[in-house]
């Protein structure tokens, strides 16, 4: 019982800490302007398997884009084959970050 609680409380940890990561760089993308390069429509891959993609919300207001960040943690349920990911989005308009 003991081993176990230790493997839940680990992964609970990595999960937690890939949580705050992802918050971190969502945090820094907002706080950019709305023509950075970093902003700029696409998908991004930065250090640690972290990806973020940049899409508009609709094809009428280019005004508007989603931000989302996946922050990769390892840890997940045994027996699955795919790496567990932490997911944050928000939307940045061009008006709050010229």
């Amino acid at each position: 019982a003991l081993t176990v609680h230790r493997r839940v409380a680990e992964a609970a940890s990595r999960q937690t800490e890939a949580y705050h990561k992802a918050r971190s760089v969502l945090e820094d993308l907002t706080e950019r302007s709305f023509y950075h390069a970093d902003v700029a429509d696409g998908t991004h891959s930065l250090s640690g398997g972290v990806r973020y993609v940049v899409t508009r919300v609709s094809a009428t207001n280019l005004s508007l884009k989603r931000l989302v960040v996946s922050v990769p943690w390892s840890g997940g349920d045994p027996g699955t084959d795919s790496t567990p990911s932490e997911t944050l989005t928000t939307v940045i308009c061009e008006a709050l970050h010229p």
